[in-house]
């Protein structure tokens, strides 16, 4: 806007519109949607012989606009009122945003010379509520073992004989799958590995990758997975970047390699004679889990080194999803995916039976009939297959207590379909970045959003603050569009070969 639009402002709004002709809509008034009314003008007083005038405020029972903020002279103060649409806002928004507006202008007239950028629109108590209130979550993971592999023994001595694993009708007690990945990890020990060393890991969907996983962890290392289905240039530039010693492996998945890594193949590798005991590695929660390649979103995959607090805070947090012994958990995911860190560890890690799904392309009705056998009651989902399922088999959903869903935007329709059909039990969505372990914050459903309602991305999980914040990295009032920040306990230590 400049001055010089002052010379047409008797034209009226009406006659605008006749000009211009906007396209209509029944949703909203044309040209625009929120208005700023600035009144100077002084009445002119009214004397009538016999009468005495005052003023009379009217009830306004339709808005003009969706919002209006109204700013009248009255001698040496300022009236002002806003006008808005019920039906989008309440008025709870309302009032805020005018204690908003009003604090503003305080914090103009205190620091006249100020960007108003910088002016605080936050008053104390907000931002103690954005700051520590919204972000009190409960941090009863960190009792226990500080380690992924310590929690899992932990769970071997609760239940030894219940079952762990479940795979094309073999099955791992715990106690089983502890004594194996004891004997890996005597291995692994003898070739070099030891905290913080990383080990590519190139298998399918198999026993064999969950012993491994954990016979990493035992001997100290961290797992790096190489998914078998990517390209050989792929696989070849990430043993390069990891700087992997040892890359185990099936037969049928060995990768290409430079010649100075050692490729092991589990399928042939005779562990009978190594003790059954875990070797005695001192492992913290600082030291590295996994590292994890990210799709490369500026061309260049990037390795994210996820630490053991991580995967403890994310796998035994009880923010979202409840795990104990009477649950089995689908293990569907690839395991260059992170998703598959809540699926192994959130169900080992809690006495859980876990489901892993036969290697090759997720197929629904192979995956209904595994859920139905096994009896899955928590399973994790991409937002698109989770639609796919709603509209093609929603029955297979039945049995299934909880149902998490995530990786791109959730639609308010589906889950309505869902839950008009009284299927299953709760959905939740969970959003995060890779860099804070999976999931950042999670929102529980046990109904359908209302019409028009998106699906929100919900409360932070155990052991995760966030903070909506501006260019300025100061926090925004609620309702206030900014950039997300996390922070706590789930952060990566970084990237890998990548300082800061």
């Amino acid at each position: 806007m400049t001055t010089s639009a002052y010379a047409h402002q008797d034209l009226p709004f009406e006659r605008l519109v006749e000009a211009l002709p906007p396209e209509r809509d029944a949703q909203h008034t044309p040209l625009f949607q929120v208005l700023f009314d600035y009144v100077n003008t002084p009445l002119q007083a009214l004397d009538l012989r016999g009468l005495t005038l005052s003023p009379v405020a009217l009830e306004i029972e339709t808005a003009k606009f969706d919002l209006s903020l109204l700013i009248e002279e009255r001698g040496d103060t300022l009236v002002g009122a806003i006008e808005y649409s019920t039906e989008l806002f309440e008025t709870g928004t309302v009032q805020r945003l005018a204690d908003h507006f009003m604090r503003l202008l305080d914090a103009a007239l205190t620091q006249p010379q100020a960007d108003i950028a910088a002016l605080a629109l936050v008053s104390d108590a907000e931002r103690d509520l954005l700051l520590r209130g919204w972000n009190e979550t409960d941090r009863q993971w960190e009792a226990g073992p500080c380690s992924v592999q310590g929690r899992f023994e932990a769970q071997v001595q609760r239940g030894p004989d219940a079952v762990a694993v479940v795979f094309e009708g073999q099955t791992l007690s715990y106690v089983q799958l502890d004594e194996r990945a004891n004997q890996l990890a005597h291995h692994l020990r003898e070739l070099g590995v030891g905290p913080d060393v990383a080990v590519g890991l190139c298998v399918h969907r198999s026993l064999e990758m969950v012993v491994a996983l954990l016979g990493i962890l035992k001997a100290g290392g961290a797992y790096v997975p190489l998914d078998p289905s990517y390209p050989p240039e792929r696989l070849a530039f990430m043993v390069r970047d990891a700087g992997l010693a040892l890359v185990l492996s099936h037969t049928a998945t060995a990768c290409v390699s430079p010649p100075a890594t050692l490729q092991v193949c589990l399928d042939t590798l005779d562990l009978g004679a190594r003790p059954r005991h875990a070797p005695a590695v001192p492992v913290g929660p600082d030291h590295l889990a996994y590292v994890v390649y990210t799709s490369g979103s500026t061309g260049q995959p990037k390795g994210v080194m996820c630490r053991h607090e991580a995967v403890l805070r994310l796998a035994c947090g009880r923010g979202f999803a409840v795990l104990d012994a009477s649950h089995t958990v689908l293990q569907a995911a690839p395991l260059a995916f992170d998703a598959s860190t809540f699926e192994i560890w959130g169900a080992l890690l809690n006495g859980a039976r876990l489901a892993v799904m036969p290697p090759g392309p997720l197929e629904l009705p192979a995956m209904e009939a595994l859920i139905q056998r096994e009896r899955v009651s928590t399973l994790w989902l991409t937002a698109g297959l989770f639609h796919s399922i709603v509209d093609e088999r929603p029955l297979m959903l039945a049995g299934v207590s909880q149902v998490l869903a995530g990786g791109d935007v959730l639609s308010a329709p589906h889950l309505q379909a869902l839950f008009g059909q009284r299927v299953g039990g709760c959905v939740i969505n969970g959003y995060g970045p890779t860099e804070n372990t999976t999931f950042t914050c999670c929102h529980v459903m046990r109904e359908a959003p209302g019409a028009g309602c998106s699906v929100p991305i919900g409360r932070p999980v155990d052991g995760t603050r966030v903070y909506v914040l501006d260019g300025r990295m100061q926090p925004l009032p609620v309702g206030v569009a900014g950039e997300l920040y996390t922070a706590g306990a789930g952060l990566a230590r970084g990237y890998l070969g990548q300082p800061g």
